[in-house]
């Protein structure tokens, strides 16, 4: 008789846990709604870029992915990169992740515009005397620390489609306009 008793209890602790476990992923999610998740992208990704983020709308699920509507980076008329999506679709399968493996199912880019402008300086005249020295070593790049994320790190991408509607380049007096291009893998 002993034990059924401790199933019994196994089962209490163990759906006791999960209630919480449930509770809390739905209060995070209540917390971190798909507004407040937009408005954090635009004034942490503008400060970060140096250029205005903006998203008409974000989706996001936790075991699905996410979505972006509207998405533009900079101004084509003003600054030297600009980008504009119509549609920005990442979808994850929850059980394909691990620290050492992202496993993506999906990437969809729609009515994807990029302009670059880069005005054109004169090359400097050749000199005879011997560059000096650098001041400072150059700092080496180096992968941010994730928590609970080990390197090497695998991923993998099941679908995307890419549909380049415009793309812009313009460097002094050479211009660079390709339209309609559309990749699917």
């Amino acid at each position: 008789e002993a034990q059924p008793t401790r199933v019994r209890r196994a089962r209490q602790v163990s759906a006791f846990f999960a209630a919480v476990v449930c509770l809390l992923a739905v209060g995070a999610r209540a917390y971190l709604s798909d507004d407040r998740l937009k408005t954090m992208l635009e004034e942490r990704g503008s400060e970060a870029l140096g250029q205005k983020v903006s998203v008409e709308n974000l989706e996001l699920s936790l075991l699905g992915g996410f979505k972006l509507n509207a998405f533009s980076l900079g101004n084509p008329d003003t600054d030297s990169l600009a980008v504009r999506a119509k549609l920005i679709e990442l979808g994850w399968a929850w059980q394909n992740q691990s620290t050492r493996h992202v496993g993506l199912q999906q990437l969809n880019i729609e009515g994807l515009e990029i302009f670059q402008k880069s005005h054109a300086q004169p090359a400097p005249e050749p000199s005879l005397e011997p560059a000096a020295e650098p001041r400072e070593k150059p700092v080496p790049f180096v992968l941010p620390q994730i928590p609970l994320q080990q390197w090497p790190m695998l991923a993998s991408l099941e679908n995307f489609n890419i549909e380049l509607k415009e793309l812009n380049l313009q460097q002094g007096e050479n211009k660079v306009n390709l339209k309609g291009v559309f990749v699917r893998g």
